[in-house]
């Protein structure tokens, strides 16, 4: 749900598109990018991006994480993705937290 905080770490597949709130994870993001080489994204992200995709604090659904733990905030699931396309499998997607209230982040959209 968007609103929720997640915890991410290695080896599980996002459920959702979600600002990273803290920590940094590398990701495979070969299923939206088509690029074989992990990427690192962070909470701590500083410099302007392009696009959407190449927002260093932003993570998405059907991405694999390949190292690291972060907590997030989903932002978009399923067909509210701003990448579009249709939704990745909730498998390995786990709700660990409350929603978050305190917290107001402008997101992408």
């Amino acid at each position: 749900m968007p609103g929720d905080v997640i915890l991410l770490e290695e080896g599980e597949r996002l459920c959702a598109d979600a600002r990273l709130i803290e920590g940094s994870l590398e990701l495979d993001m070969a299923a939206l990018t088509g690029e074989s080489a992990p990427v690192v994204r962070s909470a701590e992200a500083l410099a302007p991006a392009a696009s959407v995709l190449d927002a260093e604090d932003l993570v998405f659904a059907g991405t694999l994480c390949t190292a690291g733990e972060a907590r997030a905030v989903v932002y978009a699931t399923a067909m509210a993705r701003p990448s579009g396309g249709s939704p990745p499998s909730r498998s390995g997607c786990t709700r660990r937290s409350a929603r978050c209230s305190a917290r107001s982040t402008a997101l992408p959209g």
